[in-house]
């Protein structure tokens, strides 16, 4: 990860390491390892490592306090795993629903987005809730039955009988009853 071998590594401090290890992260382990030594148990953290290709990627670290014969902490032992492309994706991720969100809540037409299994609405934009006379909150979170095939709450025109999502037309209850 660091780019050194194990003989290169073996009976050093981090400190002992600056061309590998930048002082203001050595610090943070450092800091780190100081309060598994002094207090035992074990640690799981993210921290940013800068790599033998000089970037900087955040791993996650998982340490434990060793113990001696007579229970005392005499060192500690961890693994490190690279978590930086997890995290770059689930920031993408959460990106493409803010974007997908935005988009269905802004559409000139009313958009329900239903759990086929619960029947819960997963989210509802302002256009259908105004269509319930309902504010989306209301909307958001309950069942589909309570706006949509009201009449017959024992089968679903979708989920039931098999119908294309795209192609179903269905009657939507107004808070009012119309």
């Amino acid at each position: 990860i660091i780019g050194l071998s194990e003989d290169e590594i073996i009976g050093k401090t981090i400190f002992e390491l600056p061309d590998c290890i930048p002082p203001d992260l050595a610090e943070i382990y450092h800091h780190a390892d100081l309060e598994l030594m002094t207090q035992g148990g074990t640690q799981n953290y993210d921290a940013e490592v800068r790599c033998a290709d000089g970037k900087r990627r955040t791993f996650n670290l998982n340490k434990a306090a060793m113990l001696d014969a007579n229970g005392d902490v005499c060192g500690c032992i961890g693994v490190m795993a690279d978590i930086s492309e997890r995290l770059e994706a689930e920031s993408l991720a959460r990106e493409q629903e803010r974007l997908v969100r935005s988009i269905l809540q802004n559409a000139p037409v009313g958009i329900l987005v239903v759990d086929p299994g619960t029947r819960w609405v997963l989210m509802a934009n302002k256009k259908i809730a105004d269509l319930l006379g309902q504010p989306v909150e209301h909307v958001e979170g309950a069942c589909c039955t309570a706006f949509i095939c009201a009449d017959d709450k024992t089968t679903c025109p979708v989920r039931d009988l098999d119908h294309e999502v795209k192609n179903v037309e269905l009657t939507f209850r107004h808070k009012d009853g119309r």
